[in-house]
């Protein structure tokens, strides 16, 4: 069984709905974290990467939120926080943030660089 580079951490991936945020969010569980999707616009995608990551064996959940609203945004962020407790990160493709999920699957690096 491959080693889980995640396992034990939580995130929240916004955009989950699809594209790079959808396979954020998959590739994260498949790596072991726990996820809170967030997705705006397609709940039926949405829950359809939210049962992706479940069947990954990570525990996820999620839903929509317009994060053009601050308000709905910070809603995200404590449901999330109350779903997987402590964050470990919080992933926005769109934004070019991926350094956990780079990271934690390059794994450790060595000194000198």
């Amino acid at each position: 069984m491959p080693e889980k580079k995640l396992a034990g951490k939580r995130a929240i991936v916004t955009g989950a709905s699809s594209g790079m945020g959808a396979s954020m969010a998959r590739h994260i569980a498949a790596a072991g974290a726990n996820v809170w999707a967030v997705g705006g616009g397609n709940d039926e995608a949405l829950k359809e990467t939210i049962t992706d990551c479940t069947a990954s064996g990570s525990k996820a959940s999620g839903k929509g939120y317009d994060f053009s609203d601050a308000r709905q945004a910070g809603v995200a962020v404590k449901e999330g926080a109350d779903f997987l407790g402590v964050l470990d990160a919080a992933e926005r493709p769109q934004l070019g943030a991926v350094a956990l999920l780079a990271t934690a699957l390059a794994g450790p690096t060595t000194g000198g660089e």
